[in-house]
């Protein structure tokens, strides 16, 4: 009956190392969780960005400037060969950012008869 039936303080701590080393887990892992939504939220306005130019491009012919702080676009026109009568539309956009790889978009189109 002189049973003692409470914790010792090694218990307490050793429970409580346990506990913090599985949190640093839990929390190192949230912050590749947040690296990648941002980068996936960026990509995706690139992609909108460069579907808006395509179809601003194929409308007036020229790119316009992009609003979005970091982001450039780069429009070119190449002939796919000299006899046909189309045109391949690129439409490059790339970030300031390295991490993230540019947004292509390309298209083919009928080149307009001189």
């Amino acid at each position: 009956m002189g049973k003692d039936k409470g914790m010792t303080l090694l218990e307490v701590v050793l429970a409580l190392t346990i506990l913090m080393i599985g949190t640093g887990f839990i929390f190192s892992g949230y912050k590749y969780v947040f690296k990648y939504k941002t980068q996936h939220e960026i990509r995706q306005q690139m992609f909108f960005i460069a579907a808006g130019q395509m179809e601003y491009y194929l409308e007036q012919g020229s790119v316009i400037s992009t609003p979005v702080e970091g982001i450039n676009v780069e429009s070119a026109v190449s002939d796919l060969t000299p006899n046909d009568y189309l045109e391949t539309v690129t439409i490059t956009v790339n970030s300031s950012k390295p991490e993230i790889d540019n947004v292509v978009l390309k298209t083919l189109r009928v080149r307009a008869i001189p």
